[in-house]
This record gives structure tokens, C-alpha cells and sequence, in this order.
């Protein structure tokens, strides 16, 4: 019984082994077209449309990023309960990512995009890159400018993420997060004297986190640097 179960992993594994492309985070270049990113990366111009929000594949900009999601061709004898158990994401997870019907079929060949969680988290960082230099526009909620609460619900939207509209409101999303237990995507909280939650913002990497200021609009700051970390006052965690 013992050899049965240790062959049966083996096999899934070496028939789950091969990934079209590893998530990752693409700056379009001159002369790129979302066709040519599709090519280099094997996947579809529908897939990398669809993960990116746009609306119109022709309307792509040189400096702006694309996210480019993790994608598994299907073998022989795959199912995803197989695929689930192997990159350690939930069936439903899959399913909804490549919109699969209740039927839970999918074919030889198809191309899936798995959505892992360091993917989530790359995908968070293209949006916040595309917004940077997004002007500060009180209530705003789109490139034409936005608000600090405004910015984090538009980042968390463009991955299919719905939050509240008030920094008040947002600090109930996800479970509280230590400030020495801080990762990407976090969000980060600020509060002036007896004013209550007064700005709001992204964790990225290396200590920085990015926000709507009213004086810069949508930039990088230092979480270490005093005026922050005196005012910061938590985080919550919507990622896993």
C-alpha cells in the first residue's frame, strides 16, 4: 500500500512538472504589442487581457507593466483535484480564474492560469506601478486622480478585489497584522491626534508603501521615516 501511494505522487508530479511562464512582472517596451508579450510568454492575448483589466488590447503604453500570470498546460490524465493538491490552491480558486463551469472539465492542451499567491501579490504591485503619478483628487477613484481610500480600493478592484470605499471601513477588511509581521499588499493605517484613521496605504517591499498624498498624489514614502511611523497606527492583511 505504502509503494502505491509513494508511485502515485510521483506521477502527478511529473505530469504537473511543466509551466508555461512563472508569474511575473513585465514593463512594456517601444514596439511592444500585447500580441508580442503573449508570444514570449506562451500564453493567450485573452488571458493576458483579461489578468490585466484591459479593455482594449490595442491601448497598451510604453513604461506601464503588465502582470503576467503563472499558466500550466493541461496533460494527460490532469484533473483539478490534481492540480489543486499540487500547486496548493484551491480548486474553487481555479475554477474561478479560468471560469470553468460546474461541470469541472478541462481538456488536454488547455492553457490555465493558476492563481498562486505570490501572483496575487505581483499582481497588486503592477496596478500600484501604473497608478504612480496618478494626480490627488478628493473622491476620486480612477486615473483621473484619487483620494488616498480611493487608490487602495481602485488596486485592490483591479484585482478583482472589492473594498470599501472609507479608510474607516477598509481597517475592518482582512485580519489585523503586526508591524514586524508586515508583507506586500498590506495595508497600512495612519491617524492624526483625535482625528481618528486620516490616510491610508500599500506595503511594498524594502520599507517603502505607496499612497495618494494630497501634495505629491500617487507616490512612495518611507514607512520609518517619523512623520509615518509616529502616526502609524496598524495594518490588515487581505492577501493571503
Amino acid at each position: 500500500m505504502k509503494r502505491r501511494v509513494f508511485i502515485s505522487v510521483i506521477s502527478i508530479i511529473i505530469l504537473i512538472t511543466p509551466i508555461s511562464s512563472a508569474g511575473s512582472v513585465y514593463e512594456i517596451r517601444p514596439k511592444d504589442t500585447l500580441w508580442s508579450i503573449a508570444h514570449k510568454y506562451n500564453i493567450s492575448v485573452e488571458i493576458l487581457s483579461e489578468v490585466n483589466g484591459l479593455e482594449d488590447a490595442n491601448l497598451i503604453k510604453t513604461g506601464k507593466y503588465l502582470f503576467i500570470p503563472t499558466t500550466y498546460k493541461v496533460k494527460p490524465k490532469n484533473t483539478l483535484f490534481s492540480l489543486s493538491k499540487v500547486f496548493g490552491v484551491p480548486i474553487v480558486e481555479i475554477k474561478r480564474a479560468n471560469k470553468i463551469g460546474d461541470d469541472n472539465i478541462i481538456k488536454i492542451d488547455q492553457l490555465l492560469v493558476i492563481p498562486t499567491p505570490e501572483d496575487g501579490k505581483l499582481s497588486l504591485v503592477v496596478a500600484v506601478r501604473n497608478l504612480l503619478g496618478v494626480p490627488y483628487r478628493y473622491g476620486g477613484v480612477d486615473e483621473k486622480g484619487v483620494d488616498c481610500s480611493g487608490f487602495i480600493q481602485l488596486v485592490f478592484a483591479r484585482n478583482g478585489i472589492e473594498l470599501p470605499r472609507r479608510a474607516e471601513d477598509q481597517f475592518n477588511e482582512g485580519k489585523p497584522i503586526s508591524y514586524k509581521s508586515l508583507q506586500m499588499g498590506d495595508i497600512l493605517f495612519f491617524e492624526e491626534k483625535g482625528q481618528g484613521i486620516t490616510h491610508v496605504g500599500i506595503y511594498l517591499d524594502g520599507g517603502f508603501f505607496a499612497h495618494s498624498s494630497s501634495v505629491e498624489g500617487v507616490s512612495l514614502s518611507r514607512l520609518k521615516d517619523s512623520y509615518w511611523r509616529t502616526r502609524y497606527i496598524g495594518a490588515r492583511r487581505i492577501l493571503n
